[in-house]
């Protein structure tokens, strides 16, 4: 049985949703043929908006990050205060984050 790597995707969504949308896809895509397992947070939550308040999705991600072998900064994160408290949460359980395709596959490849 193969082990996947599972790596969260985190970045700006509220800024301008159309935009993080196809980012948060483009990540997903790329991170799936590189052989990951992606969790796209966008893609699981989006239907949700404004059903729920904004602290039940930032736990619930805070979950989800804490189930993940790595982090995946889109562009722009540092302007999205959820994608920094998701960082912070993965520093919590000593995640690599990571900003570019490259860097999580040269990562990973090295340490197997």
């Amino acid at each position: 049985m193969n082990h996947f790597k599972v790596v969260y995707i985190s970045g700006p969504y509220r800024i301008d949703k159309e935009k993080a949308i196809l980012a948060f896809r483009k990540a997903t895509e790329d991170l799936w043929a590189a052989g990951f397992v992606p969790i796209d947070p966008i893609a699981l939550t989006c239907h949700l908006d404004g059903k729920f308040p904004d602290d039940d999705f930032i736990e619930r991600d805070k979950e989800l990050v804490s189930r993940c072998d790595a982090i995946f900064l889109l562009p722009g994160w540092q302007e999205s205060e959820g994608a920094k408290v998701e960082l912070e949460t993965a520093h919590i359980y000593e995640m690599p984050s990571f900003e570019s395709i490259e860097e999580i596959v040269d990562f990973f490849q090295k340490k197997s």
